[in-house]
């Protein structure tokens, strides 16, 4: 078993990149989230990495704010596509009804993920977007919501 104390990260095991289990606060709750940085076999995780990981766990609540912001604009922007994803439409809340709980019970963060790019991203399981799954994408530009492959 491949295993790395890293400065930033701590102990990471490889597993196609390097990885730990870790409870984070997200959205106002604990969770219990996989870490990942995106690394080629025998590569070590990188400075960049480092460096976003660290400004990670420094900004998450206001990260968690802005995200729940942004994923209420994403979701109210998107209303119709979404209503045609899910198989009971009824579940879904209406603009003018929709609450932060609604979208913290819809989407549900599962990995933090560190690619070897200037950004990294928040992967969640999605109500409304089963197979895809949404990311929450940090970058210098700031937070946006897409679909995981926009990032993987």
């Amino acid at each position: 078993m491949n295993t790395t104390n890293d400065s930033a990260f701590g102990l990471m095991e490889f597993n196609y990149g390097w990885c730990k289990r870790d409870e984070i606060t997200f959205f106002g709750k604990p969770m219990d989230v996989e870490i990942l940085a995106e690394a080629e076999i025998g590569q070590p995780i990188s400075d960049i990495q480092r460096t976003f990981y660290t400004s990670f766990c420094k900004k998450i609540d206001a990260l968690s704010a802005t995200a729940l912001e942004q994923l209420t604009e994403y979701y109210i922007e998107n209303l119709p596509a979404i209503g045609v994803q899910v198989e009971d439409p009824t579940e879904l809340p209406e603009e003018e009804e929709l609450t932060h709980a609604d979208l913290i019970r819809m989407v549900v963060p599962k990995t933090i993920f560190f690619p070897q790019d200037d950004m990294y991203a928040v992967l969640c399981d999605c109500m409304w977007e089963p197979i895809n799954g949404l990311a929450i994408i940090i970058s210098a530009d700031g937070v946006e919501i897409g679909i995981q492959s926009e990032v993987l």
